[in-house]
């Protein structure tokens, strides 16, 4: 199946962000966010099928536009380190079951080959924003601190 029958068969499911349709294809080509790729796809779908372009507005079916909120989850954590001395850290999620059983269903439904997990997005987007606000690094292997987000909850 070509990609942009894929991405046709992905937009037909509903709203969808450009974080998430990007990420559907997450592990193809380098160098590009998946807002970037997820937006370069609708394009490429809306010129290969000669239809007209269409931005995502609306609510997103699989996140429920989690992306939107990025610095917010950012500012949380900042507030729950604050006492903290540290000089690494590491970002985690915990996802809904609800994002998990909607990205998976996709996957499983057109057989994707390159889809990158909602999960990984989030602590990659997320620790990049706290790294920005509080001048802290990233440690993949011994961090001094790991956070955990409570997506569903929506604590840190």
């Amino acid at each position: 199946m070509e990609i942009t029958e894929q991405v046709t068969k992905v937009l037909a499911y509903g709203e969808i962000c450009d974080h998430c349709l990007g990420r559907f294809f997450g592990k193809r080509s380098h160098g590009l966010a998946n807002d970037e790729r997820g937006r370069g796809l609708r394009i490429a779908q809306a010129l290969g099928t000669n239809t007209p372009y269409k931005s995502f507005a609306g609510t997103c079916w699989v996140c429920g536009n989690f992306f939107t909120s990025v610095s917010i989850w950012a500012d949380r954590v900042v507030e729950a380190v604050k006492d903290i001395e540290f000089s690494t850290l590491l970002v985690g999620c915990r996802v809904p079951p609800l994002i998990a059983e909607n990205e998976e269903m996709v996957w499983s439904d057109l057989s994707l080959a390159d889809p990158e997990p909602f999960k990984s997005e989030v602590n990659r987007e997320v620790g990049k924003a706290v790294s920005a606000k509080i001048g802290k690094v990233v440690d993949f292997k011994k961090p001094d601190v790991v956070i955990i987000l409570d997506l569903a909850n929506e604590k840190v």
